[in-house]
């Protein structure tokens, strides 16, 4: 069983394909949110995530000289995943898009079965 704490760690069972994990923490809420939206509201949500997460990839990949940028440029696009998501959620969906390399990851992640859902852990 794979214990999840942060979005690193959800990003690599996604990766390798684990069959269960149990998300623990604040991490928890967020994918509960990332889960729970509708179809539209994904699309829309996706949508700006993804923008966010190119910007952010660059950035890291290229290096500080592209920062000034991209930064702005993940800003403003994550402010259209916001009103749907909340600040906490949309920051964990490009945290672990990144850190998968790709947004791929949360669709992912969203057909996955909630088995249990109790205090602190998913």
């Amino acid at each position: 069983m794979y214990y999840i704490q942060t979005e690193r760690d959800l990003a690599d069972a996604i990766y390798k394909e684990q069959d269960a994990f149990e998300i623990e923490d604040d991490l928890k809420n967020n994918v509960l949110k990332i889960k729970s939206i509708g179809k539209i509201a994904w699309a829309v949500a996706i949508s700006a995530i993804s923008i966010a997460t190119v910007a952010t990839l660059t950035t890291t990949k290229v290096g500080k000289v592209v920062t000034p940028l991209t930064l702005p440029i993940a800003t403003f696009n994550a402010l259209g995943a916001i009103p749907i998501l909340g600040i906490p959620a949309t920051t964990s969906a490009i945290a672990i898009a990144v850190a998968f390399g790709g947004v791929s990851v949360l669709n992912k992640l969203r057909k996955y079965k909630i088995i249990e859902n109790v205090e602190n852990k998913l």
